[in-house]
């Protein structure tokens, strides 16, 4: 079939027309969606808005920003800890040596002996008069130790006393060495501190060895029935 010249002109100015029509809308939609996904930077003061992806991209960074201080604070933390750990494990190292001196000073021989005479003599001479008037007129420095060995025990119970209350070694484990020790001797002593707190007019004296008799009484219950049932031997 054979077309005139005036219908293949018809025909390519309707294609053209719709060519560009077609354009014409693709560019239009695609700048109306741009638009709809333009966010403001803020409102009324007339200054240039952010795309999306810009204010997507400042979220992003505001939140790598917090997760940052968040994992800084958790490395403090555990900085802190481990800190913390450290001073607890150099006080209890100190607190081991200290403890394992006082046991050895508990084993010393003149300490040992002055012990033994505290239990087994101590009791049949503080009934002698001489002896009572000498602690009595004392002032517990001028009397000599080898006359006196019961000073002996109560210096190392005072020095004891004074470790525990401060809490300068393992009062567990030195009363897991020496309970029964610290119990037995206090109350072989008792006469003696109550006739030099008489001299001196002062009733703190020997007042840390005290505190470690209760302290121990208080803490090993089960030493002191065996000292109990020793005495009523």
């Amino acid at each position: 079939m054979t077309c005139s010249p005036l219908a293949i002109a018809s025909r390519f100015f309707v294609t053209s027309a719709l060519r560009s029509a077609s354009l014409t809308s693709g560019q239009t939609g695609g700048a109306a969606r741009r638009e709809s996904r333009k966010l403001p930077e803020s409102s009324g003061n007339g200054r240039k808005e952010r795309s999306y992806g810009e204010y997507r991209a400042e979220l992003t960074w505001e939140a790598l920003t917090a997760v940052s201080s968040l994992f800084q604070a958790l490395l403090l933390l555990v900085a802190g800890g481990a800190a913390i750990y450290q001073l607890l494990e150099v006080r209890r190292a100190s607190q081991f040596e200290a403890t394992r001196t006082m046991v050895d000073r508990m084993l010393d021989p003149s300490f040992t002996t002055a012990l033994m005479y505290v239990i087994d003599e101590l009791p049949q001479r503080i009934t002698d008069p001489t002896y009572r008037e000498e602690l009595t007129s004392s002032r517990g420095w001028d009397l000599a130790a080898a006359h006196h060995p019961e000073l002996i025990v109560l210096a190392r119970l005072e020095e004891m006393g004074i470790y525990v209350r401060n809490r300068l070694l393992l009062s567990s484990t030195l009363l897991d060495f020496g309970a029964e020790l610290i119990l037995e001797s206090w109350e072989r002593l008792v006469e003696v501190v109550a006739l030099m707190r008489s001299s001196q007019r002062n009733p703190n004296v020997w007042e840390n060895a005290q505190f470690l008799y209760h302290y121990t009484k208080d803490r090993r219950p089960a030493a002191e029935d065996l000292v109990s049932k020793r005495e009523a031997k």
